[in-house]
């Protein structure tokens, strides 16, 4: 059962200029949804790329925000700052975004069924590795070298990606997981724990049994495990036993009031343990902490991603 199988169509990107500086060309780039599950409505994505202007082929990384628009804005400025200083950047659009989500997100918010989470999940990864597809014929991109940035929701959903393809050799995940389970049942946040805890004992119950599923997935590798409940499919820490083939930075805050400190740990000592950075803030205040941030983050793709 692999909810990320889908078939290329290259012939269907398109690239319209938008915007040029000194430092980068800016253009906007559509194509197609290519998961098989999908909003009869939301058929193509979108994504902005900013390609350095300087000759040569370059890296390129690849940024995915988190719930809603205002989640998008810092990652806009760090591509601009990365892009400047000659990484090409993308900035890719979730379903979650006003600029292409469907309608049942628009009307539900956070309040989607299990399916549709599923659904969106689906989506998510796929148009990640897609674009993988689409960068890996830009004469410009050295292929070789192509990294992801996530944040949150989105940091999620590029664990995973970075889990089923190779060609993303490094990444940086914010305020991110893993163990949905856990982080429903110990989240601060109200709607959180309104819609998703349980019990005690059940949830006592649920954590077992998906650790006996991870036991067998790292037996076994998850594509040749059948899964309690496809859901298990969704969540960063069924892939983490893969990541700790690759480099990592993972940038948390310290008073996240949705990500319990639990859960990012958990996901952490999963994928290796290693570049774990605590900010001092809550989940949306960690960008007042914004030039530490880029510094670590440029710091970091120089050391892993840039030749």
């Amino acid at each position: 059962m692999n909810p990320y199988i889908y078939t290329k169509k290259l012939e269907e990107f398109n690239l319209r200029p938008e915007k040029k500086n000194g430092h980068w060309a800016k253009s906007v780039v559509t194509f197609p949804v290519v998961s098989e599950s999908q909003f009869p409505e939301a058929r193509l994505a979108v994504a902005d790329y900013y390609s350095p202007v300087t000759p040569g082929k370059k890296p390129c990384v690849i940024l995915v925000h988190g719930w809603g628009d205002r989640s998008a804005l810092p990652l806009i400025k760090m591509a601009d700052d990365l892009a400047s200083r000659g990484i090409a950047t993308i900035v890719l659009y979730l379903p979650f975004h006003s600029r292409r989500a469907p309608q049942a997100v628009r009307r539900k918010g956070t309040h989607l069924s299990t399916e549709e989470w599923y659904v969106c999940y689906q989506m998510g990864v796929t148009d990640i590795v897609h674009l993988v597809d689409w960068l890996e014929t830009r004469l410009e991109i050295d292929s070789k070298h192509i990294g992801i940035i996530g944040l949150s929701l989105g940091a999620f959903m590029s664990s995973i990606a970075m889990s089923i393809d190779k060609r993303l050799k490094a990444g940086v995940l914010m305020v991110s997981g893993g163990n949905a389970g856990k982080i429903s049942q110990f989240s601060r946040f109200s709607i959180f724990r309104k819609e998703y805890a349980v019990s005690p004992l059940q949830y006592e119950k649920n954590q077992r049994t998906y650790y006996d599923f991870l036991s067998r997935v790292s037996l076994q590798g998850w594509e040749n495990v059948y899964p309690d409940k496809k859901e298990y499919l969704n969540d960063p820490l069924t892939y983490a036993y893969i990541l700790k083939e690759k480099p990592i930075l993972m940038i948390n805050a310290r008073w996240d009031e949705f990500i319990p400190s639990e859960a990012t740990e958990e996901f952490w000592k999963a994928t290796g343990g290693r570049d774990l950075i605590w900010i001092r803030s809550t989940h949306a205040t960690i960008w007042a902490f914004y030039p530490r941030i880029f510094k670590r983050v440029y710091a970091f793709l120089q050391m892993n991603l840039v030749k």
